[in-house]
């Protein structure tokens, strides 16, 4: 069991890939902890960092390691930060060392190099090994979202005080259906309010059944997507969302109620 641990602390350092940065890795007992995790943002993320973590401690299933497979029982992140960045095209981006390494998407800059007649030659593609992962925990966390399609300087909303439940989660197919259930605080100039995240998505073909819950959040957080005008803003207001939102195919439903008050605008 030593010696599948010590693999798998070889694999989690090849997964991570140069794009990371980690203080330690160690073996205590029979489970990984990585400590001081940070992944570098790609170039043109208005943050420097796609993700920190103070403390990460993996609990792997060693005797699956030992017969070739890769089953992790749990995955627990403390003290957390992940930046989450809607480009200008619309595309939702996060963790892309990590997650577009896993799906095969072509990396930021890809799609302008040359193509030669070299590249003809046919090219026999590396196995990857399928790793299951139960659970991923994160505690004590901060996510960042980062919106350049609704401003050409990126809107930024921050949520706090995140607690996050995932999983399962199979790479590199991502077709297992993943759970969630995430709470956090989002902060606003006036005051904070509360979000709750409950539901299932799989991650592959993006079907999803997802609640989503909002209550006592500051309306200037969401102004750029209440008011296109440059002439007028939100001074206060509060926002409260109940939503269900399903997408089966790449069609969304999402009906729901959503209250504003008391709302007053400038200009």
């Amino acid at each position: 069991l030593r010696y599948a641990a010590g693999l798998l602390k070889t694999q989690v350092e090849a997964a991570l890939g140069p794009e990371s940065e980690v203080g330690g890795l160690d073996i205590e007992g029979y489970t990984i902890v990585v400590r001081t995790l940070r992944m570098n943002a790609p170039e043109g993320w208005p943050p420097n960092d796609a993700f920190r973590a103070e403390r990460v401690v993996i609990e792997p299933d060693l005797r699956a390691l030992l017969s070739g497979e890769v089953h992790v029982g749990s995955v627990v992140a403390e003290n957390v930060y992940l930046c989450i960045y809607r480009e200008r095209d619309g595309r939702i981006r996060l963790l892309p060392s990590l997650l577009e390494k896993a799906t095969g998407e072509p990396a930021a800059g890809d799609a302008e190099k040359p193509v030669t007649k070299q590249a003809a030659t046919p090219v026999t593609k590396k196995a990857v090994m399928p790793v299951t992962i139960d659970a991923i925990e994160l505690r004590s966390g901060v996510i960042e979202i980062f919106d350049a399609q609704i401003r050409k300087k990126p809107h930024r909303i921050r949520i706090e005080g995140i607690h996050a439940d995932v999983g399962p989660l199979a790479f590199p197919a991502l077709d297992a259906e993943t759970t969630l259930d995430i709470s956090g605080t989002v902060k606003g100039p006036h005051q904070d309010g509360q979000l709750v995240i409950d539901g299932g998505i799989r991650f592959s073909d993006l079907d999803s059944e997802i609640s989503t819950s909002l209550q006592g959040v500051d309306l200037v957080t969401f102004e750029p997507y209440l008011l296109q005008s440059t002439e007028t803003g939100v001074k206060s207001g509060t926002l409260a969302l109940a939503i269900r939102s399903k997408v089966t195919k790449r069609v969304l439903s999402a009906p729901g109620t959503m209250t504003l008050s008391p709302l007053e605008l400038t200009g």
